[in-house]
């Protein structure tokens, strides 16, 4: 019951806090808007269908089934059955976790603190989109890398298999699955040789890890697009660009909440260093490593929160200092000796999935579970002028698609709720990485944008107001202002 009490207690604090802001991110329109015409079509497009830029060039649903399940739980419910999906997932992720340092003797304040610790690396990647089934999976997997430490079996690693098959077609984030596959398997060897237990004794079990590793890399090509599904993924993470452009591409100490991040990892890095050699495993270092990478690309802080919360009850007891603070008198420190042992059962979440999605697709209205209660804001996308800018894309009902510049942001907004408009960028790194640079250079040089419009003869733009690309068409003869709210300025082309 009292780990019933843990989910629900996550729930409501994910509900409310996170009941607008889970729409921040362009990809939550985009994304399902993909799912929706892979869903109409019964086809996986191979060339952009959704920009005037980059029409027809080659391009990959590399997400497809997230984005289908997306599309799925929209047409359900809308946002609301998209949140609940969200917010559950995440909710039994945290309790989980909180349940399992409660079992492990820790202090419910100092649970408290390392999972407000671990909230603050990865509350800025609760955005309503495929990412999120990264976190669900580096879960699964940490999951299953402690279990065959513990036992000094790497039998169990064969469970990824499958796990990964399916973690391919929903997100790239399989990727680190096979980085912390391969920095186990070495260092268990080199643990081995030096003496300490470990599930690689012996050459051969090295030989059994990696060819485990091999079958988790290769179940990952039966996607619908074989190998390019690997060239895509590549293509993002090693374009210069998308880390310096791209917010959750960028390092950790560049951003104010990155910090929140840092500070988790620096704790973290005391209770590892404070553990007795003898009793150091390999696991407790591979948060080190997500640790060390979140500081260069804030994207990674989730995978390393996720790995440290959930290796750091099974030797949190063993931690040099957290000992010597419990001899001084300082309670929190000190184990409980006799925790009460709480569990939560998966059909728990499941269930109540469930009847969230019934009371959604009934259209019941209610708090936390039923419709209208999650949408994204009128403060971020342009919600008010959706309307307006409809009725300016049937002035062209005529044409394939209306040319339209729009700031980044929009891009993924304006596919999906203004299908008629073919934009100028969305945040498809993949497809438009070679002009980043140009695009952010285009703020202050309007120059740039007087070329794209020669080019692309945009109708119509939509920008965030007085940011820099809406000082040029507020200020140019050749533009008017034809609808407007607080989040977003449209302009319409004089001819």
């Amino acid at each position: 019951m009292k780990g019933i009490v843990v989910f629900f207690c996550f729930f409501c604090l994910f509900s409310i806090a996170n009941r607008h802001s889970a729409f921040n991110d362009p990809g939550t329109f985009f994304h399902t808007e993909v799912g929706n015409r892979i869903i109409r079509t019964s086809q996986f497009p191979v060339t952009d269908e959704f920009t005037c830029s980059r029409a027809g060039s080659p391009w990959i649903a590399q997400q497809w089934l997230g984005e289908c399940i997306m599309s799925v739980l929209y047409r359900i419910g809308g946002w609301d059955s998209q949140f609940s999906a969200a917010v559950i997932l995440l909710s039994y992720i945290f309790a989980m976790m909180a349940i399992s340092l409660l079992n492990s003797g820790v202090h419910v304040l100092l649970v408290l603190l390392i999972m407000c610790l671990a909230l603050g690396a990865t509350t800025h990647h609760f955005l309503i989109r495929p990412h999120l089934f990264t976190i669900f999976f580096t879960f699964i997997a940490a999951k299953i890398f402690l279990h065959s430490e513990k036992m000094h079996s790497l039998s169990y690693l064969f469970a990824l298999i499958p796990v990964c098959m399916l973690w391919a077609n929903l997100h790239g984030g399989v990727l680190s699955c096979f980085l912390s596959m391969l920095f186990l398997i070495i260092l268990w060897r080199v643990f081995s040789i030096a003496g300490f237990k470990s599930p690689v004794s012996s050459n051969k079990d090295l030989t059994k890890g990696v060819l485990c590793l091999a079958a988790c890399v290769a179940v990952c090509f039966l996607n619908p697009y074989g190998l390019e599904l690997f060239k895509t993924w590549t293509n993002i993470m090693t374009n210069p660009a998308v880390g310096e452009k791209i917010i959750e591409h960028l390092p950790a100490y560049k951003l104010w909440w990155g910090w929140l991040s840092i500070a988790a990892g620096v704790l973290y890095l005391l209770a590892v260093v404070a553990v007795p050699l003898n009793k150091m495993r390999v696991i407790y270092l591979l948060p080190v490593v997500w640790f060390l990478l979140a500081i260069g690309r804030i994207r990674h802080a989730p995978i390393f929160a996720t790995y440290a919360v959930v290796v750091l009850p099974h030797f949190y007891s063993d931690i040099a200092w957290v000992k010597w603070l419990g001899t001084k008198g300082f309670l929190t420190f000190k184990m409980n000796e006799s925790p009460a042992k709480m569990k939560l059962s998966t059909v728990v979440p499941v269930i109540f999935f469930c009847i969230c999605l019934i009371l959604q697709y009934s259209g019941y209205e209610m708090p936390l579970a039923g419709r209208n209660w999650a949408s994204p804001s009128g403060k971020i996308w342009p919600v008010e002028i959706i309307s307006e800018m409809g009725k300016f894309s049937s002035k062209h009902a005529d044409k394939k698609g209306v040319a339209v510049f729009n700031e980044m942001n929009f891009g993924g907004f304006l596919i999906h709720q203004v299908p008629g408009f073919k934009v100028f960028i969305d945040d498809r790194c993949e497809l438009h990485g070679d002009i980043l640079n140009d695009f952010d250079e285009a703020k202050t040089n309007h120059l740039l944008i007087k070329k794209w419009d020669e080019k692309y003869s945009f109708f119509y733009a939509l920008t965030v107001p007085k940011s820099g690309y809406d000082n040029f068409f507020a200020g140019s003869s050749s533009w008017k202002k034809v609808a407007g709210c607080v989040a977003g300025n449209f302009y319409e082309k004089i001819y």
